[in-house]
């Protein structure tokens, strides 16, 4: 699980993300290690309006990754708590897999370049976050 801390509206946030999951719906310009694409955002319950779901397919086209983000607006500023979760139990060493999924969404929409962005992890919530090479 991971935090971050956006500088906008959680609205806006909430749209930038599920605009860019829609975008890489497809096998198009998947990146050098293939997390870019294959992701399919899911129908959110009437009661979840400040969450996000999608599910990763992997680049082996064998396993799946299910995504979540919660997004809570606080003094004006969107605070988003995400998880990535291997559908297999034994994927537990990933090398930062998990991590990537969320952190390829958040690098593609150019919110990791904005003064007000803080993101908060590590080893202890994300397996090898220290190992990841997303892209």
């Amino acid at each position: 699980m991971e935090l971050r801390k956006f500088g906008d509206p959680c609205k806006y946030v909430m749209q930038k993300f599920r605009s860019q999951i829609l975008n890489w719906s497809s096998c198009v310009n998947c990146g050098p290690r293939g997390g870019r694409c294959l992701y399919t955002l899911k129908e959110p319950k009437p009661s979840e309006s400040n969450i996000i779901k999608a599910i990763h397919l992997a680049s082996n086209l064998k396993t799946t990754e299910t995504i979540k983000i919660d997004f809570d607006e606080i003094n004006k500023t969107c605070v988003a708590t995400g998880e990535s979760v291997s559908n297999e139990w034994f994927r537990i060493f990933d090398y930062g897999t998990n991590y990537c999924n969320l952190h390829n969404l958040v690098t593609e929409i150019g919110f990791d370049k904005s003064s007000k962005f803080l993101e908060l992890t590590s080893n202890a919530v994300c397996t090898q976050y220290n190992m990841a090479v997303c892209g």
